[in-house]
């Protein structure tokens, strides 16, 4: 069952946690709150965590300068090099099928 924001912000009070990283969190886990306290406390060592990053700011609409991820600042601003980086991420199966399809020494 979906939480309602003031569940989510609850959520993330007790955890020292914005409430758009606890919407994120409860995304990836499929509203499954056991699995939600499992990611919340991989934290940044959680395989998924740029995922659940980006899409807490995406919720966050830039109105925060950072979000918090219990100890863990989240900046809202993006720079180049993570456009950049979040591209390559994105894109990475097409660049190296490109790549594989090139010959470089010609």
């Amino acid at each position: 069952m979906e939480k309602t924001k003031n569940e989510l912000q609850e959520w993330g009070e007790s955890r020292e946690t914005s409430w758009e990283v606890a919407q994120a969190i409860f995304e990836f886990a499929e509203n499954d709150e056991k699995r939600a306290n499992e990611i919340w406390e991989d934290g940044i060592y959680f395989d998924h965590f740029n995922e659940i990053k980006k899409r807490a700011i995406e919720i966050n609409n830039r109105e925060d300068e950072c979000l918090w991820w219990g100890e863990e600042r989240i900046s809202t601003e993006r720079d180049e090099m993570q456009e950049f980086t979040d591209f390559i991420t994105d894109n990475y199966s097409a660049i190296l099928n490109t790549i594989r399809g090139k010959s470089l020494c010609s």
